[in-house]
């Protein structure tokens, strides 16, 4: 081979170097995969500084420009776990409360229960506890303008009413909750206000609410709250720390319901009967119910104390309305009531043709005009009148509230 061939391959293999022959792999130079992987590392430390500025950026936003002391996720805010009750009230919490209809201040005392006004006497002759959900707890309502409170300025020192409410409590937990308190303290009267969710929470897939079952015809808890919800240190200590992770919560929340809504999915803890259903006791957890309330009747009755139970739909429809499904709910509790002996005040009377002035738009809970037309109701019930003052119900008043139409004020 001549010189003129040797100089021909020195310089094809001059031109396979530079293409990236063979010859690539030469120490001192880095292979392109382990170059992907470094561009890839810069994109993801660029989305992670950018996610922690605009983090905190949320974060100063919600403290400055925010008006102080609002909640941010409703539920979350006033509401903490709790491994035997699934939730209940946060203690200590002041907090404004915004929706479309209302800008209200709510308060939870120590207790974690909403904050009276005026207070209970602390040496009332007679006491009188209150049980129920959000209608109850005082949804949307500002402070002292809850029925209790206003029960309370009307029947003045000589009775102590306490409101134990607590939003989306079902039959189970307000059981659960009456255990508890009947073993702190004496009561004279204890009043449920039963909402006509509550047969259907009694048997909802909700993880966190405790749940009964009945086993050869007895009340028998099968499901506990699960402990890891109720001890979350990393979620708590950011829901107490972070306004921007509850925002981020709530936001996340509604971005679920959103998703479930166009899947056409129903809410877990939410199990609708057929709007054509007349008949109450096809309505789901009707049998759980009636047991559940039995235990709460032996209970108030061995400790000495009288039951009534309270009932009002969260909507109110005028007699003749085709919500076949409200007047079936009705007909349930009346039902249990009467089979049970427990009195029964229906409140839905007071508000026929005022729903608007007394219900939240597009929300169902009680205005505070509402709750003093309940207070009302109450006050006008021999029932109600009787617990208070320690004399038997009279049958009188659990017929007049059992034959009145749904939604038609006791004749």
């Amino acid at each position: 081979m001549g010189p003129r061939a040797d100089e021909n391959l020195r310089g094809h293999g001059a031109v396979a170097a530079e293409a990236g022959g063979p010859h690539d792999d030469a120490p001192g130079r880095s292979p392109n995969v382990p170059s992907r992987w470094r561009a890839l590392g810069q994109v993801l430390r660029v989305l992670a500084v950018s996610l922690l500025v605009g983090w905190a950026a949320l974060e100063l936003q919600l403290r400055f420009l925010r008006v102080p002391g609002s909640a941010i996720n409703v539920f979350k805010d006033f509401h903490r776990a709790d491994a035997r009750l699934g939730w209940t009230g946060r203690p200590d919490v002041a907090l404004r409360f915004r929706e479309r209809s209302f800008d209200v201040l709510i308060e939870q005392g120590e207790d974690g229960f909403r904050r009276p006004n005026p207070p209970p006497p602390a040496e009332a002759p007679r006491r009188v506890l209150f049980l129920g959900d959000s209608l109850l707890w005082g949804w949307g309502v500002e402070q002292g303008e809850l029925v209790t409170d206003e029960l309370q300025r009307r029947l003045g020192p000589g009775v102590a009413i306490e409101n134990r409410a607590v939003s989306s409590y079902g039959t189970a937990q307000e059981l659960l909750l009456l255990q508890d308190l009947l073993g702190r303290r004496h009561y004279d009267a204890v009043v449920l206000v039963f909402s006509r969710t509550d047969p259907e929470d009694n048997v909802d897939d909700m993880k966190l609410r405790p749940a009964f079952r009945l086993v050869d015809g007895r009340l028998e808890q099968v499901r506990w709250p699960p402990p890891e919800e109720a001890d979350r240190p990393l979620s708590g200590f950011l829901r107490s720390t972070s306004l921007a992770f509850r925002f981020a919560e709530a936001q996340w929340g509604e971005l679920r319901r959103w998703i479930d809504g166009k899947r056409g999915r129903q809410p877990a803890d939410r199990r609708s009967v057929a709007p054509e259903e007349t008949d109450f006791r096809k309505l789901p957890g009707y049998d759980l119910t009636r047991e559940l309330l039995r235990e709460m009747q032996r209970l108030v009755a061995a400790h000495g104390a009288s039951f009534v139970v309270a009932y009002q739909p969260h909507h109110v429809f005028p007699v003749g309305s085709p919500e076949a499904a409200t007047r079936a709910a009705r007909d349930l509790v009346v039902d249990l009531c009467s089979s049970l002996g427990v009195p029964l005040v229906d409140v839905g009377g007071a508000f026929v043709g005022h729903r608007d002035d007394l219900v939240i738009p597009n929300d169902g809970h009680w205005t505070s005009a509402g709750h003093l037309a309940v207070a009302a109701a109450l006050l006008d019930s021999p029932d109600f009148r009787a617990a208070i003052a320690g004399a038997p119900p009279t049958a009188t008043a659990r017929t007049s509230a059992a034959a009145s139409p749904a939604g038609a004020p006791p004749p």
